[in-house]
């Protein structure tokens, strides 16, 4: 299986801290944290849909 990591499996990450200015919109803020989490978990639905999918039965 091919991951994209060196010969030891290591990878490359990068990782950002986002920091509040001194003018924020708070509406537009909070709008936009609304809609991220929404993807979040529309992304984590196809995670688990796509988990489960491998069985023909519900597993409930």
């Amino acid at each position: 299986m091919k991951t994209g990591a060196n010969e030891y499996g290591m990878k490359r990450y990068v990782m950002a801290f986002l920091k509040r200015g001194p003018n924020q919109d708070r509406t537009k803020a909070d709008e936009l944290q609304r809609l991220h989490m929404a993807n979040i978990g529309r992304l984590a639905d196809g995670i688990v849909r796509a988990f489960f999918s491998r069985w023909r039965t519900p597993w409930y």
